[in-house]
């Protein structure tokens, strides 16, 4: 319990302070892409997490991450919860 509610403070405050304006400084500002770049700060940190979305020179290995992530988001957003339950510990 301590962890996920750490995960999510964290997470907030990257998402306030950094993924907002990131996401909004150039391109349209939406909820997907919103969590696209709160995850990359979260993983990498603000500086380097802010530059990896949609950016070609992003490394393949950390491209796929990204698209891990992106895929699961997706899973659970269209209510298909249930692709990712072993992602929560859980059967």
């Amino acid at each position: 319990d301590y962890n996920a509610r750490a995960g999510v403070e964290i997470l907030l405050r990257y998402l306030t302070e950094y993924a907002a304006g990131e996401a909004g400084a150039s391109r349209a500002r939406s909820e997907d892409r919103l969590a696209r770049t709160a995850y990359a700060i979260y993983h990498a940190g603000p500086k380097r997490g802010s530059e990896r979305v949609g950016n070609p020179r992003t490394p393949a290995r950390l491209r796929k991450i990204d698209d891990q992530f992106w895929q699961r988001y997706q899973y659970v957003r269209n209510g298909e919860d249930g692709r990712v339950r072993s992602c929560w510990g859980g059967s």
